[in-house]
């Protein structure tokens, strides 16, 4: 069996399906702040990291401030959510701000990470700020403004003269969620050029690790399964699933099975029998699964019925 590389992660199952909710979670926020999604290359020049020939990307921030000083000179707000080659070996997901040094930027971030944090159910939530002398009074006055608690400390390790982080103590657990601050001194030590900038950044498989409790996550529920029996059925239930699917319902067909074996497999809403007799009268048997109520529905029909009681 093939393996895969080290340090990358698979999702498959439940924790794709939290995967995937994550993923819209984070990207909601991104529209609601009016961050533009990006996406940066898969291998890194290995000098970014001091080491010889390329890279898989270790971080999703070096990519990002390449791809500005390459690309633009105009203030930008930026989103993304992609594999990293880090001892981690997660998926990282953040938001940064170019072109600007006003620390409201600052402060709109870890707003930002604070709401997406508590949006998914973390409480007891503590940001904890290192910032310089000149910068504290006016960041600070930007988080009272916010709404947003903080505690100020000189023991966090970082370059920047902003930097913070967010994290969560619980019975003596303390878990940082998410990290950021001015990008400044980083921005100048990959492209020799100095210019104003932010960041928050976190991992997806911490979030999920810690809020998979609190995961709103969708039953997967169809709409219609279809089943079938016979060669001639199956070709019919191939024709009404693609209808279905085109006109936005989430459709599925499989041969004939028992109702012990759909609800494990296949909950729905409704269940359609494709019988041969039926289909010479132009006709489906729809059965509702929750009440196990059967009717017949011409099929001209069926699609206007279902948007009624779907």
């Amino acid at each position: 069996m093939k393996k895969r590389l080290d340090n990358m992660i698979e999702a498959y199952g439940k924790k794709a399906q939290g995967y995937d909710y994550l993923a819209r979670v984070l990207t909601s926020f991104a529209e609601i702040y009016n961050y533009d999604y990006t996406e940066s290359s898969l291998m890194e020049d290995g000098s970014f990291y001091n080491e010889k020939g390329n890279v898989v990307r270790k971080d999703g921030i070096i990519g990002r401030i390449r791809a500005y000083y390459e690309n633009s000179n105009d203030f930008v707000k930026w989103f993304y959510h992609e594999p990293i080659f880090s001892i981690l070996g997660e998926k990282e997901f953040g938001f940064v701000v170019f072109g600007s040094e006003d620390l409201l930027y600052g402060a709109e971030l870890i707003s930002l990470g604070v709401r997406i944090l508590e949006a998914l159910g973390l409480r007891d939530l503590v940001v904890s700020l290192s910032v310089s002398k000149e910068n504290q009074e006016k960041l600070c006055h930007d988080l009272d403004y916010l709404d947003i608690s903080y505690e100020l400390r000189d023991d966090l390790s970082s370059m920047e003269d902003v930097y913070f982080e967010i994290h969560q103590k619980v019975n003596e657990v303390d878990v940082c969620f998410l990290k950021g601050g001015s990008l400044a001194k980083q921005s100048e030590s990959i492209s020799g050029i100095s210019k104003g900038g932010f960041y928050l950044c976190g991992f997806t498989d911490t979030l999920y690790t810690y809020c998979m409790d609190h995961l709103f996550l969708d039953q997967k529920l169809l709409d219609v399964l279809i089943t079938y029996q016979t060669e001639k059925e199956r070709d019919h239930a191939l024709y009404l699933t693609q209808e279905l699917r085109l006109n936005g319902f989430k459709s599925e067909m499989i041969f004939r099975t028992t109702k012990e074996e759909i609800r494990k497999n296949y909950p729905t809403h409704y269940v359609i029998s494709v019988k041969e007799e039926d289909i010479l009268n132009s006709e489906v048997l729809l059965v509702d699964f929750d009440t196990n109520e059967r009717e017949k529905v011409n099929e001209m029909d069926l699609i206007s019925h279902l948007d009624l009681h779907i």
